[in-house]
């Protein structure tokens, strides 16, 4: 999947890494403890600190 504005926006906001559907890591890190739930989001941010969180919350709202 070819890098857009908004991906490139959101990895350079942020500390920690962005992972996308095509990356490895990606199946993984969007399991969650209750198995029936099965959400496939565009962006997973792996947020390193409060910062981190900070940055990933005004991208989401300012991006839908």
């Amino acid at each position: 999947m070819p890098e857009t504005p908004a991906t490139s926006e959101l990895r350079e906001s942020l500390r920690g890494p962005v992972l996308e559907p095509t990356d490895e890591e990606y199946e993984e890190a969007r399991a969650l403890y209750n198995g029936m739930i099965d959400k496939r989001p565009r962006w997973i941010a792996r947020c390193v600190d409060a910062a981190d969180v900070k940055q990933g919350v005004r991208f989401a709202r300012e991006n839908d």
